[in-house]
């Protein structure tokens, strides 16, 4: 494997090999000398949308950038594509942000703290629909590497939390409001627009 090659194309590579039968993420350890991590984040790239993965391959963003996006679902990332940049008045061009910026805007915008949450986020029964969190594939910790851990225990604004905090109304347990609740669970903004979208 080339030294310069790009993380976006190693990517590429480790799934061409995954298409393989008999490769899994246990061989390509073997092979590549890579951890186990490094291949499941190379591989998480691969779920940028065209209009990022394009930006990413052209070196228009950094790693730190198109690792955050692809974490997020594909709905959303278009949304945190245009947070990356910033034109001041002085400006003739927008310039790129550092990622930190980004990280905070996901944070703020696209995800509520489990920590936070008014139910018992192992409870299955609590909505059967929605399902137990600690197993939701929303859930950005289970995106991609379930068996190495969360990123962080938070799962996306929408329908799924406020399902469950209804069923946890529905107990008859004290909870906050539920639209305060979702509204401002930390002390942030949130996005009524975003959490529309959210297809659960």
């Amino acid at each position: 494997m080339r030294v310069d090659v790009h993380p976006y194309e190693e990517a590429e590579g480790f799934q061409r090999l995954l298409d393989i039968p008999g490769y899994d993420v246990a061989t390509l350890v073997e092979k590549s000398g890579k951890s186990a991590s490094h291949i499941y984040a190379r591989l998480s790239l691969l779920q940028l949308i065209p209009e990022v993965a394009d930006a990413f391959i052209q070196e228009r963003i950094t790693v730190s950038h198109a690792n955050l996006i692809a974490r997020i679902p594909q709905e959303s990332q278009a949304a945190a594509f245009e947070q990356c940049w910033r034109k001041d008045w002085k400006d003739d061009e927008a310039h790129l942000l550092p990622a930190k910026f980004l990280s905070a805007w996901i944070q703020s915008n696209l995800y509520l703290s489990l920590a936070d949450a008014p139910f018992d986020r192992e409870d299955p029964t609590l909505n059967p629909a929605a399902g137990a969190c600690t197993a939701c594939p929303r859930r950005s910790g289970y995106r991609l590497m379930p068996h190495i851990g969360s990123f962080c225990e938070e799962r996306r604004r929408g329908l799924t939390y406020a399902s469950h905090a209804t069923g946890q109304t529905h107990r008859g347990r004290k909870i906050l409001h539920l639209e305060a609740n979702l509204s401002n669970p930390r002390g942030c903004v949130c996005n009524p627009t975003l959490r529309k979208k959210c297809p659960r």
